[in-house]
């Protein structure tokens, strides 16, 4: 360092300043002045003790701060150390609030801090990070680093990420956006256990996997799967979609490997499966009344057989309820107290059931007149008229009465007896085809004669016939012991009383044993007839003989 006067030294700047540039110092020991470049006075500082070498606005080597530093800005490329049991890093934000960001050590972790008492951040030794609520008391932001795990709202996370609100109303708990929807997605809870995800601004909520989506709920609650578009085919908007083109669009699984799949592939179609065959492989509907309980009880099954058994369980013929046999194709109706079949037809008369053998018509019941039955097949049928208690014989092709045209029975194949308790017409309809009454039946003869006493008369037979208004009577009768009866035979008993007009008529008997005829008369008001031998008028008793009556009278 050589000696110059100030007069020789040459005038510099700062945006000069070089190594070489000089400067002028006093020389305390030697009373003198002397010149030194700047080169050789950072040489001097950086091999003296207490000094830190600073170039431009960086700092380099360690600065030890006994006391308080105070700096407008400072730029560290290394390690700040505070130590020492109450040693704290604090940062004066001049907000005017006179609080200041401190980071301490109190019990072996690091604690952030604003002012006197607000913590904001702790970070422990162990690598858990605890972020406090607005008083700076309680963590509500929690990184368990062991666990490996978030809690937000809760310091103690029991999942990978806790989310715990302290609230017990309705709230959004978190949104999700991007530039373009900043809430875009938020997931929510009622204030009441229940949470739940919001697709906001009337967008769509979709799930994906391996990047396709499988499933959405639109803005309108309908619900897709498999599907982006929810509607039908007809147009209106359904509330369930699912769609799939080769497998079911949905399968239920219970017990005993139970499933149900339901799916459409040429027209919709519902399968039941099961490990065991029987009971098990069914499909059951049920249905709850309106009452509190909600208790739903059976309706209608299909069982394993393809039997569709409604308001039944079982496929027993006598059980009240409804049955369809797939497999026998038919099917059967059971009614307890109540009408087993209703069929209804309206607007036009016409068949109301048609019956069919191999695809061709074998008859039909249908209506006549709006009020009437009518069964047949064809042109052969017959209509009941409940407003004339009558039947007609009726064309069922045609739909119309059919007179004098249909039988009942034939040579081969007669009804047996005929119940009538009117009349008949017979080869016409006038008053005078009419044969109201007909009977057949026996009578109990009275045999006396006019003379004496007849002591034994036996009868072995005693028949009448009524037709209309005339009785034709048969008898025929023993005079095991005639006694002393002679004179004239008199019978008596006849079924019906003899009408006046037919007093004095004339029938006919016989003595079998004799061959005699015999003429009787008969008594108008009376059911008598008188009888004499019809050769002389004489008396035509004889003892053992055996006579045979038979006469035809009005009543």
């Amino acid at each position: 360092m050589a000696d110059k006067k100030i007069t020789q030294l040459t005038n510099i700047t700062g945006a000069n300043l070089v190594d070489a540039d000089e400067f002028v110092v006093v020389d305390i020991s030697a009373d003198e002045t002397k010149a030194i470049t700047l080169g050789e006075l950072k040489e001097a500082f950086d091999s003296g003790s207490g000094f830190v070498r600073i170039t431009g606005d960086t700092m380099t080597g360690p600065l030890d701060v006994q006391s308080t530093i105070t700096s407008d800005g400072l730029t560290v490329d290394g390690t700040i150390l505070a130590t020492g049991a109450s040693a704290t890093l604090s940062v004066d934000p001049r907000d005017g609030t006179g609080n200041t960001w401190s980071w301490y050590n109190p019990t072996g972790d690091g604690l952030f801090a604003y002012g006197n008492s607000a913590d904001r951040m702790l970070i422990a030794s162990n690598g858990d990070i605890s972020f406090y609520e607005d008083t700076g008391i309680t963590p509500k932001f929690f990184w368990d680093a062991s666990a490996e795990s978030l809690g937000i709202g809760t310091s103690s996370p029991s999942a990978k990420l806790d989310v715990v609100s302290s609230g017990a109303t309705a709230e959004t708990i978190a949104y999700f956006g991007n530039a373009n929807i900043t809430d875009g997605l938020s997931i929510e809870t009622n204030g009441n256990l229940e949470w739940g995800f919001n697709a906001k601004n009337s967008r769509s909520l979709t799930f994906s996997t391996n990047q396709t989506e499988r499933m959405r709920i639109d803005s309108s609650g309908n619900v897709g799967i498999g599907t982006s578009t929810i509607t039908s085919s007809a147009g209106w908007t359904p509330k369930l979609v699912l769609s799939d083109s080769t497998s079911p669009a949905m399968v239920i699984k219970g017990a005993n490997s139970q499933q149900v799949s339901i799916g459409s592939s040429n027209g919709l179609y519902l399968d039941s499966f099961g490990s065991t065959t029987g009971s098990n492989n069914r499909i059951v509907f049920r249905v709850a009344s309106g009452n509190s309980s909600f208790t739903a009880s059976e309706a209608m099954r299909i069982d394993s057989s393809g039997n569709l058994l409604v308001g039944k369980t079982v496929t027993t013929f006598n059980t009240k309820g409804m049955q369809i046999d797939g497999t026998n194709g038919n099917f059967s109706i059971t009614a307890s107290g109540a009408t087993t079949a209703f069929f209804n037809r309206t607007s036009t008369d016409g068949n109301i059931a048609q019956f069919y053998k191999d695809g061709t018509t074998v008859g039909s019941i249908g209506s006549v007149g709006g009020a009437n039955l009518a069964i047949g097949t064809g042109d052969t049928g017959i209509r009941f008229v409940d407003s004339n208690d009558q039947i007609y014989p009726y064309n069922m092709s045609t739909n119309a009465n059919r007179d004098a045209s249909i039988d009942i029975g034939t040579s081969g194949a007669r009804f047996k007896d005929l119940y009538l308790s009117g009349g008949v017409y017979l080869g016409g309809t006038g008053s005078a085809n009419k044969l109201d009454d007909y009977e057949e039946g026996s009578w109990t003869p009275v045999v006396t004669s006019a003379s004496g006493t007849l002591t034994t008369v036996t009868i072995s037979e005693a028949l009448y016939t009524k037709i209309g208004r005339f009785v034709t009577v048969h008898t025929k009768f023993v005079l095991t012991d005639a006694g002393t009866g002679s004179a004239s035979l008199t019978v008596d008993g006849f079924p019906y009383v003899i009408n006046s007009d037919y007093s004095n008529g004339v029938v006919m008997g016989r003595n079998v044993a004799g061959g005699d005829l015999m003429f009787g008369q008969l008594s108008g008001g009376n059911s008598t007839a008188t009888f004499l031998r019809n050769y002389d008028g004489t008396d035509p008793i004889v003892n053992g003989h055996t006579y045979t009556i038979t006469a035809t009278y009005g009543v």
